[in-house]
């Protein structure tokens, strides 16, 4: 008995009136793939509820549809459902016979070998169906329009569309309930079902011989004659119905005997499996049909594996094959090689229905034909005529609502397989691991057990596949279980081998986008997703890539006014676009708007950072290295260690970097290394390992890099950090990667790494300081000019300082370091890293980088930035629009600046708090600047009532001004004291720490 479809059962009996006593409740289903519910005797379906309105009561049972429906094998359902598919894309409104027929000849059972003596076969028929069914009006369109690739594809596709059948189909397929009676048969076949469309009369034996007379007389036939009579090369004089149901009656009541009608056949496991193995045919995917059919992809640069597991398959003991190897590296692509391989022979046979020739007798695909042909060679002798079946756990499993059904589905599968009478079949289960306690309940054994005695006698054989990790857990432990596998291990494929594969399924991929592929962009498929794509394996990720360069070119192609009807290509640009977007990481030729940041990338920073020339020059290299593609992929961009005293711009030119380059200075990874003091706290960089608290969280830095795998990573303060945490970065700055808490490898090869030390800094001050002196000395008596400004005194550089030997001045960049100077500071600083570091870690580093202590001549720049940063927030939260005055701005350098060769820049910015930020916040809690006023800051001309300075603001609209008095208590480290100590006498700002 067959398993019904319901769904297929209620379109036969569409138009019909269903009883409303019925309890069965009919819902559709897309019938491109049949899904067989349940057994008759689990849902039995009551043929009294159904009542076929336009034909007669029967006098049998076998007769009424829907137990003809019951009685049908798989194969005919099989064939009902092509019928289903083929016409709706011929835009059908019913399924009528002709296209029944394309149903029979797709799925014959033992009518093959009448139709192959007859030479019908399944292009030909659908060829002549496709033109019946033509219209003039159609004939017009194709003349005028072509269609593009993507709507051909879209066409030839069988689309999910329920029909109903027509009365003369309903009328057959009751006939041929009748047929099969008739020859003693308690199945409907596909033959049957084919001799009721011919006209076949059981009662008689024969075809009436008035149908090919009256088929002369109207000058047409109907149904399955008039699609024989109209067949490419069919001779209509010579074709004779009557003749050809005598012959396929013969051949179904003796299939051995040779009654005209071409020589013996061999019947497989095709025809007659899914006969004999119900419930496989349930639950199980079979996987040499679908090669028949040309629906898998092809298999190629996997001929050692492949050939591999053939091999396990031939060998006499232990021949059952598990596939071992990472998610994505083609295990599962394997079985279907397997399977291809094994439907190869009876391909070769079928060439002539499957492919066209053309006019000189060569097939038009030639390159598969060849392809099949060799597979045919591939075959061995004693797995001919095998099949390869998919096991899918989740249908076995599915419906098993009581203790025991689990069990005995899986025992009928068993028995079916090693029942003598059935094809060959060898089961494929994809992740065989989950076998280990599936279906096992209290006191029950799981389905690994039930199937050990099996393998153990090698009436069954089975394909498995997992991955190392999952066979370590559960099948290594089933010591019985390995035994009986064979392991063959499935490793990543190279490049090479991905381009091969790549290159033997675009074509496939390219039909179903209708877009055509460039060698060049296959190529850069596999190099730029083993680059970029980190956490997954080759081909799988490089097929991702394609086929979303695929679509991607589809849709810009399908949105495009221009160009229309010609066929979009794939490029190496498009499969760069896509790998860009999945990884943020700019990749393909450089934009001109990427080449003129990369080439102002110095001035840019430059304008946030000041007075560190020679570490922006360092970080604008390696990042133009990178981009150009001559770096080394295998180690990150590049690993920089800043060293310098406090406050002179280390962490900030890595956030600048980050905003400039990278887009935002979220994309900056930033970790404090003073965190990490103790030596256990090495492992929350990189994760707990299993068995810890916070195991699933992963770490800190292998975690935000995964993430954000194009960004800046800074490890500031990394000398506070415990010389065991250290080692960790070993790894990183050497290979590009780390190894995480769970085993995953974090890729960090498109990061820069930014170290941040202050080692060495006193002794960089005290050689800065006698730098200087020197410098004083060699350039002549500096003069100090004194500019009284309300408490503030602002130093003005004279002219011989401008003007010396040029020692101060390199290059015109004010403040810079001669290179004998700097290669003193190097010097120094390598000194105490040694003292500080171990050797392995600092030779790792591509460039130590000594940031000078800043200059005088660097704190007007540095204090306008603070100053228009605070602008700008005033502008984007409070629509407030600000301006400094020249004058406020020598007092915040005058008052922040006392210190700064020891301080560092620090001092500024809370002398910007005091005289610019709380001034204007007064002036916006008094409600003096309201959201859209414009407004000047400036520097008081008199003094507070204590004595301390204060800062006007001047509002635009009607002049009016607000003075606020200066905060003497928000001083800090590294300020003037002339703020804070009105009475004391006016300090001297020096122009250089001497």
């Amino acid at each position: 008995m067959s398993y019904l479809s319901l769904p297929l059962l209620s379109l036969a009996l569409g138009f019909c009136s269903i009883s409303t006593s019925s309890a069965l409740s009919l819902h559709p289903t897309p019938l491109g793939r049949t899904s067989f519910l349940s057994k008759r005797s689990h849902t039995p379906i009551p043929s009294t509820t159904h009542k076929l309105c336009h034909n007669k009561p029967s006098t049998t049972s076998s007769s009424s549809l829907s137990m003809i429906f019951e009685r049908m094998s798989e194969s005919c359902i099989s064939s009902l459902v092509t019928a289903q598919n083929e016409s709706a894309r011929l835009s059908q409104s019913t399924v009528g016979c002709e296209v029944m027929t394309l149903g029979i000849i797709d799925h014959p059972e033992r009518a093959r070998k009448t139709l192959k003596s007859y030479g019908i076969t399944l292009r030909k028929a659908r060829l002549t169906v496709e033109t019946m069914f033509r219209t003039d009006e159609e004939e017009e369109k194709k003349g005028i329009f072509t269609m593009s690739p993507t709507l051909l594809n879209m066409n030839k596709k069988a689309r999910d569309v329920e029909l109903p059948f027509a009365p003369s189909l309903k009328r057959s397929l009751t006939q041929a309930g009748v047929i099969a009676d008739s020859l003693g048969s308690p199945t409907v076949n596909s033959e049957h079902v084919l001799l009721a469309l011919l006209g076949y009369d059981p009662t008689a034996g024969r075809v009436p011989d008035d149908i090919d007379k009256a088929v002369e007389e109207r000058g047409y036939a109907k149904g399955a004659l008039a699609v024989f009579l109209r067949m490419e090369g069919m001779d209509n004089a010579g074709f004779s119905s009557v003749e050809f149901c005598r012959r396929l009656v013969m051949d179904i009541k003796y299939p051995d005997s040779d009654n005209g009608g071409g020589g013996q056949e061999l019947v497989t496991g095709r025809e007659g499996g899914e006969m004999s193995t119900p419930t496989l045919a349930q639950v199980g995917v079979d996987l040499t049909e679908m090669a028949r059919r040309m629906e898998l992809d092809p298999v190629s640069g996997r001929e050692e594996e492949v050939g591999a597991a053939v091999r396990t398959l031939v060998r006499r003991r232990k021949n059952n094959p598990c596939l071992m190897g990472e998610p994505g590296v083609g295990k599962t692509a394997i079985a279907e090689g397997i399977a291809q391989i094994l439907a190869a022979p009876s391909m070769v046979e079928r060439l002539d229905e499957l492919f066209d020739r053309n006019d000189d007798g060569e097939f038009v695909k030639a390159k598969e034909v060849a392809r099949i042909q060799e597979l045919a060679k591939l075959c061995p002798n004693r797995l001919r005529n095998h099949r390869v079946v998919s096991l899918e756990l989740a249908n076995l499993v599915a419906g098993t609502k009581y203790r025991g059904e689990f069990e005995e589905r899986l025992q009928s599968i068993v028995e079916e397989v090693t029942d003598e009478k059935a094809p060959p079949t060898i089961l494929f289960i994809d992740e065989i691991h989950t076998l280990v306690g599936a279906g096992s309940a209290e006191g029950g054994i799981d389905a690994a057990n039930m199937l050990k005695p099996a393998l153990s006698r090698g009436k069954l054989q089975v394909i498995g596949a997992t991955t190392i990790s999952e066979y370590r857990k559960y099948i290594e432990k089933d010591a019985a279980l390995e035994r009986r596998l064979q392991p063959i291990m499935i490793k990543e494929p190279t490049i090479d081998q991905t381009v091969e594969i790549l290159t033997t399924i675009s074509e496939r991929y390219g039909l179903y986008h209708g877009v055509t592929y460039t060698p060049e962009s296959l190529v850069a498929a596999a190099k730029l997703s083993e680059r970029y794509v980190t956490d997954r394996f080759l081909p799988d990720k490089a097929i991702d890539l394609l086929d979303e360069a695929g679509a991607a070119a589809h849709i810009k192609h399908s949105f495009s006014s221009t160009n229309f009807g010609e066929t979009p290509v794939v490029t190496e640009e498009d499969v760069s676009a896509i790998i860009s977007q999945w990884t943020n990481i700019p990749i393909g030729k450089l934009t001109s708007t990427e080449s003129s940041t990369l080439l102002s990338l110095e001035s840019s920073l430059a304008s946030r950072v000041k007075g560190q020339d020679r570490a922006i020059k360092s970080i604008a290299r390696a990042v133009r290295r990178a981009r150009s593609g001559l770096r080394d992929s295998g180690r990150p961009v590049a690993s920089f260690l800043f060293c310098g005293s406090t406050g002179v711009g280390k962490t900030w030119l890595a956030k600048t970097l980050a905003a400039q380059y990278y887009g935002s200075e979220k994309d900056m990874v930033r970790i404090d290394m003073s965190e990490y003091m103790e030596k256990h706290t090495a492992s929350r960089l990189t994760g707990p390992p299993p068995g810890y608290v916070g195991y699933e969280e992963g770490g800190q830095l292998t975690e935000a890099v995964r993430r954000a795998p194009h960004s800046v990573v800074l490890l500031d303060e990394i000398e506070k950090a415990h010389r065991d945490v250290l080692n960790v970065l070993l790894q990183v700055m050497e290979d590009g990667i780390l190894t995480d808490g769970k085993g995953r490898t974090v890729c960090f090869k498109n990061a820069i790494l930014i170290m941040t030390s202050n080692v060495g800094s006193r002794k960089i001050m005290e050689l800065v300081g006698q730098q200087r002196l020197n410098r004083a000395m060699s350039g002549g008596t500096r003069r100090k000019k004194k500019r009284r400004s309300e408490g503030f005194e602002e130093y003005v550089m004279g002219d011989d300082e401008v003007n010396g030997d040029g020692d101060l001045y390199v290059n015109g960049e004010s403040g810079a370091h001669t290179t004998e100077e700097y290669a003193q500071l190097s010097s120094v600083v390598q000194e105490e890293l040694q003292k500080e570091m171990k050797p392995e870690l600092l030779n790792r580093i591509d460039e130590i980088i000594v940031f000078s202590p800043l200059e005088n001549s660097n704190l007007r720049d540095i204090s306008t930035a603070i100053v228009d940063a605070s602008i700008d927030r005033a502008l984007k939260e409070r629509s407030i629009t600000l301006t400094a005055s020249d004058s406020l701005i020598n007092a915040i350098v005058s008052d922040g600046g006392a210190n700064v060769a020891e301080f560092g820049a620090r001092p500024i910015r809370r002398a910007v708090q005091r005289l610019f930020e709380d001034a204007v916040s007064d002036a916006i809690v008094r409600g003096f600047l309201q959201e859209g006023d414009h407004a000047t800051v400036d520097l008081g001309l008199t003094t507070g009532e204590a004595g301390l300075p204060t800062v006007v603001i001047m509002r635009e609209k009607d002049g009016e001004l607000l003075v606020v008095d200066v905060d003497d208590g928000s001083g800090g480290i590294g300020m003037s004291t002339s703020s804070r100590n009105a009475d004391s006498a006016q300090p001297e700002i020096l122009p250089d720490m001497l």
